[in-house]
Protein backbone atom coordinates (compact mmCIF):
# COMPACT_ATOMS: atom_id res chain seq x y z
CA UNK A 1 0.00 0.00 0.00
CA UNK A 2 1.47 3.40 -0.97
CA UNK A 3 2.29 5.69 1.91
CA UNK A 4 -0.21 8.51 2.37
CA UNK A 5 1.31 11.87 1.57
CA UNK A 6 1.67 14.23 4.51
CA UNK A 7 0.64 17.75 3.58
CA UNK A 8 2.68 20.45 5.28
CA UNK A 9 1.42 23.82 6.48
CA UNK A 10 2.66 26.88 4.60
CA UNK A 11 2.77 30.34 6.20
CA UNK A 12 2.56 33.36 3.91
CA UNK A 13 2.66 36.91 5.27
CA UNK A 14 0.52 39.51 3.52
CA UNK A 15 0.04 43.20 4.06
CA UNK A 16 -3.63 43.84 4.91
CA UNK A 17 -3.88 45.85 1.69
CA UNK A 18 -3.30 42.65 -0.29
CA UNK A 19 -6.40 40.98 1.12
CA UNK A 20 -9.14 42.80 -0.86
CA UNK A 21 -7.30 41.96 -4.09
CA UNK A 22 -6.88 38.31 -3.12
CA UNK A 23 -10.52 38.04 -2.02
CA UNK A 24 -11.73 39.58 -5.29
CA UNK A 25 -9.54 37.27 -7.37
CA UNK A 26 -10.83 34.22 -5.49
CA UNK A 27 -14.46 35.25 -5.97
CA UNK A 28 -13.95 35.81 -9.69
CA UNK A 29 -12.25 32.42 -10.07
CA UNK A 30 -14.89 30.45 -8.19
CA UNK A 31 -17.74 32.14 -10.05
CA UNK A 32 -16.09 31.48 -13.39
CA UNK A 33 -15.66 27.82 -12.44
CA UNK A 34 -19.28 27.50 -11.29
CA UNK A 35 -20.80 29.03 -14.43
CA UNK A 36 -21.70 32.45 -12.97
CA UNK A 37 -19.79 34.20 -15.73
CA UNK A 38 -21.68 37.50 -15.71
CA UNK A 39 -21.29 37.82 -11.93
CA UNK A 40 -17.56 37.11 -12.26
CA UNK A 41 -17.13 39.78 -14.93
CA UNK A 42 -19.12 42.30 -12.90
CA UNK A 43 -16.86 41.67 -9.90
CA UNK A 44 -13.70 41.84 -12.00
CA UNK A 45 -14.50 45.11 -13.74
CA UNK A 46 -16.83 46.89 -11.31
CA UNK A 47 -14.34 49.63 -10.43
CA UNK A 48 -13.26 49.99 -14.06
CA UNK A 49 -16.85 50.60 -15.15
CA UNK A 50 -17.59 53.13 -12.42
CA UNK A 51 -14.31 55.10 -12.52
CA UNK A 52 -12.65 54.87 -15.91
CA UNK A 53 -15.86 54.72 -17.94
CA UNK A 54 -17.89 57.23 -15.96
CA UNK A 55 -20.48 59.13 -18.04
CA UNK A 56 -19.77 56.97 -21.08
CA UNK A 57 -22.40 54.97 -22.93
CA UNK A 58 -21.18 51.44 -22.26
CA UNK A 59 -23.72 48.62 -22.02
CA UNK A 60 -21.60 46.17 -20.06
CA UNK A 61 -24.62 44.03 -19.14
CA UNK A 62 -25.25 42.90 -22.71
CA UNK A 63 -21.54 42.43 -23.38
CA UNK A 64 -21.15 40.28 -20.27
CA UNK A 65 -24.16 38.16 -21.22
CA UNK A 66 -22.69 37.60 -24.69
CA UNK A 67 -19.39 36.49 -23.15
CA UNK A 68 -21.23 34.18 -20.73
CA UNK A 69 -23.25 32.61 -23.54
CA UNK A 70 -20.07 31.83 -25.46
CA UNK A 71 -18.25 30.34 -22.48
CA UNK A 72 -21.24 28.27 -21.38
CA UNK A 73 -21.54 26.74 -24.86
CA UNK A 74 -18.01 25.40 -24.48
CA UNK A 75 -17.61 24.52 -20.79
CA UNK A 76 -21.10 24.17 -19.31
CA UNK A 77 -23.08 22.05 -21.74
CA UNK A 78 -24.17 19.65 -19.00
CA UNK A 79 -25.96 22.36 -17.02
CA UNK A 80 -28.79 22.63 -19.52
CA UNK A 81 -30.55 25.77 -18.38
CA UNK A 82 -28.81 29.06 -19.32
CA UNK A 83 -29.32 30.28 -15.74
CA UNK A 84 -28.05 27.17 -13.94
CA UNK A 85 -24.69 26.99 -12.17
CA UNK A 86 -22.75 24.51 -10.09
CA UNK A 87 -23.04 25.05 -6.35
CA UNK A 88 -20.26 24.80 -3.79
CA UNK A 89 -19.40 21.15 -3.26
CA UNK A 90 -21.26 19.94 -6.35
CA UNK A 91 -19.59 17.84 -9.00
CA UNK A 92 -17.86 20.01 -11.55
CA UNK A 93 -17.61 23.16 -9.46
CA UNK A 94 -13.88 23.03 -8.81
CA UNK A 95 -13.75 26.17 -6.68
CA UNK A 96 -14.28 24.71 -3.20
CA UNK A 97 -10.85 25.70 -1.88
CA UNK A 98 -11.21 29.15 -3.43
CA UNK A 99 -14.57 29.52 -1.69
CA UNK A 100 -13.08 28.50 1.68
CA UNK A 101 -10.18 30.97 1.41
CA UNK A 102 -12.52 33.73 0.18
CA UNK A 103 -14.95 33.26 3.09
CA UNK A 104 -12.10 33.20 5.62
CA UNK A 105 -10.55 36.42 4.32
CA UNK A 106 -13.91 38.19 4.02
CA UNK A 107 -14.81 37.35 7.61
CA UNK A 108 -11.44 38.58 8.87
CA UNK A 109 -11.70 41.86 6.95
CA UNK A 110 -15.29 42.39 8.13
CA UNK A 111 -14.35 42.03 11.81
CA UNK A 112 -11.34 44.28 11.33
CA UNK A 113 -13.48 46.99 9.74
CA UNK A 114 -15.95 46.73 12.61
CA UNK A 115 -13.44 46.94 15.45
CA UNK A 116 -13.63 43.26 16.38
CA UNK A 117 -17.44 43.23 16.50
CA UNK A 118 -19.80 41.07 14.46
CA UNK A 119 -22.34 42.68 12.19
CA UNK A 120 -25.09 42.05 9.70
CA UNK A 121 -24.32 40.85 6.20
CA UNK A 122 -22.69 37.79 4.71
CA UNK A 123 -19.19 39.24 5.10
CA UNK A 124 -19.25 38.17 8.76
CA UNK A 125 -20.16 34.54 7.99
CA UNK A 126 -17.73 31.65 8.14
CA UNK A 127 -17.67 28.43 6.12
CA UNK A 128 -20.56 26.28 7.27
CA UNK A 129 -19.69 22.63 6.93
CA UNK A 130 -16.96 20.93 4.92
CA UNK A 131 -16.59 21.59 1.20
CA UNK A 132 -13.30 19.80 0.56
CA UNK A 133 -10.81 17.32 1.97
CA UNK A 134 -8.53 20.32 2.42
CA UNK A 135 -9.04 21.98 5.85
CA UNK A 136 -10.29 25.54 6.11
CA UNK A 137 -7.51 28.15 6.15
CA UNK A 138 -6.81 30.04 9.36
CA UNK A 139 -5.82 33.68 9.79
CA UNK A 140 -3.16 33.61 12.49
CA UNK A 141 -4.15 35.56 15.58
CA UNK A 142 -7.72 36.17 14.40
CA UNK A 143 -10.73 35.22 16.51
CA UNK A 144 -14.39 36.15 16.49
CA UNK A 145 -14.08 36.55 20.27
CA UNK A 146 -13.51 39.90 21.98
CA UNK A 147 -12.48 40.43 25.62
CA UNK A 148 -14.41 42.83 27.86
CA UNK A 149 -13.01 43.79 31.26
CA UNK A 150 -15.31 43.65 34.27
CA UNK A 151 -16.37 47.22 35.24
CA UNK A 152 -15.14 48.77 38.46
CA UNK A 153 -18.49 48.73 40.25
CA UNK A 154 -18.67 44.93 40.34
CA UNK A 155 -15.00 43.97 39.95
CA UNK A 156 -14.27 43.00 43.59
CA UNK A 157 -17.45 40.97 44.05
CA UNK A 158 -17.03 39.33 40.68
CA UNK A 159 -13.43 38.38 41.41
CA UNK A 160 -14.38 36.78 44.73
CA UNK A 161 -17.14 34.76 43.08
CA UNK A 162 -14.82 33.71 40.27
CA UNK A 163 -12.10 32.58 42.69
CA UNK A 164 -14.71 30.55 44.61
CA UNK A 165 -15.76 28.95 41.29
CA UNK A 166 -19.30 30.29 41.69
CA UNK A 167 -19.63 30.80 37.97
CA UNK A 168 -23.42 30.87 37.78
CA UNK A 169 -23.48 33.61 40.40
CA UNK A 170 -20.97 35.50 38.25
CA UNK A 171 -23.32 35.33 35.28
CA UNK A 172 -26.26 36.35 37.46
CA UNK A 173 -24.29 39.40 38.61
CA UNK A 174 -23.44 40.22 34.99
CA UNK A 175 -27.10 40.03 33.97
CA UNK A 176 -28.12 42.29 36.83
CA UNK A 177 -25.32 44.89 36.93
CA UNK A 178 -23.32 44.82 33.68
CA UNK A 179 -25.75 46.39 31.22
CA UNK A 180 -23.06 47.54 28.79
CA UNK A 181 -21.76 44.05 28.02
CA UNK A 182 -22.53 43.43 24.33
CA UNK A 183 -24.77 40.62 23.22
CA UNK A 184 -23.05 37.70 21.54
CA UNK A 185 -23.23 34.04 20.62
CA UNK A 186 -21.25 32.78 23.62
CA UNK A 187 -19.84 34.09 26.91
CA UNK A 188 -16.75 32.78 28.73
CA UNK A 189 -15.43 34.03 32.07
CA UNK A 190 -11.65 34.34 32.07
CA UNK A 191 -8.57 36.07 33.39
CA UNK A 192 -6.87 37.87 30.51
CA UNK A 193 -3.36 36.43 30.34
CA UNK A 194 -1.84 39.63 28.95
CA UNK A 195 -2.79 41.94 31.84
CA UNK A 196 -4.44 39.63 34.42
CA UNK A 197 -7.80 41.44 34.18
CA UNK A 198 -10.95 39.50 34.97
CA UNK A 199 -13.49 39.72 32.20
CA UNK A 200 -15.65 37.97 29.65
CA UNK A 201 -14.77 36.68 26.22
CA UNK A 202 -17.79 37.30 23.98
CA UNK A 203 -18.02 35.36 20.74
CA UNK A 204 -19.38 37.47 17.85
CA UNK A 205 -20.18 40.53 20.01
CA UNK A 206 -22.71 43.00 18.58
CA UNK A 207 -22.70 46.76 18.85
CA UNK A 208 -25.77 48.21 20.54
CA UNK A 209 -25.71 51.25 18.26
CA UNK A 210 -26.21 48.91 15.32
CA UNK A 211 -29.49 47.71 16.78
CA UNK A 212 -28.43 44.47 18.48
Amino acid sequence: MPKKKQHKKVTVTFDERHLPVIARALEIFMRMRSGQITMALDECYADKQTKMLKDKNYDHFNDNKDIETLIRKVYFKDLGSPNAAWGVGQYGFGGEEAYMIWKTLRQYMAYERNGGYAGSGRDFDTCWGSYSDVPNPVVEGFSTRKFFRVPNNIRTKMYDLFCDKKYQECYDLIDKKWKTLPKGDKYELAINEENSYLGVWVTAPRKKEEGW
